[in-house]
């Protein structure tokens, strides 16, 4: 293993350890924090993949039925949370927030797309740090630790 694998591994493991000690990262601000450290291990493990330097351990063809299904439910959340100008497909309540005069209303699947971002974010970050332990957790002295 690798330098830069043993980091990413115990970055991840002590992110693991540490994410349900602020209120079991079920506040914003936790689960932005939780993200962000996911998101930067994540960039830190696939920055020499990218640069053409390393290879991953599990190549995504692998798995490419999962990844798929999540990628395809991630954007259909997504989907929901983004402005749509095609009538009848929006929510009713936007409609009747329209009609009542509010202005700036921008018709949305999602009755509260804020709440979508922030499930897919979550959702997002799951994915992250099962693809992180399948490709840092190889043998079987780190699946035993972790």
């Amino acid at each position: 293993m690798s330098e830069r694998n043993r980091l990413v591994y115990r970055a991840l493991m002590t992110t693991i350890v540490l994410a349900p000690l602020p209120f079991a990262s079920n506040r914003p601000w936790a689960w932005s924090f939780l993200a962000l450290t996911v998101g930067a291990i994540t960039c830190a493990w696939a920055w020499p993949i990218v640069s053409r330097r390393a290879q991953p351990a599990v190549s995504i063809s692998r798995l490419l039925l999962p990844v798929t299904l999540f990628l395809a439910v991630c954007l259909f959340a997504a989907v929901q949370a983004i402005p749509l100008d095609i009538p009848g497909v929006a929510s009713q309540y936007w409609a009747l927030a329209q009609e009542s005069g509010i202005e700036g209303i921008r018709p949305t699947i999602s009755i509260s797309p804020t709440a979508t971002w922030t499930a897919l974010i979550r959702l997002v970050t799951y994915g992250l740090v099962f693809w992180l332990v399948l490709q840092t957790c190889r043998s079987s002295r780190r699946t035993s630790r972790a």
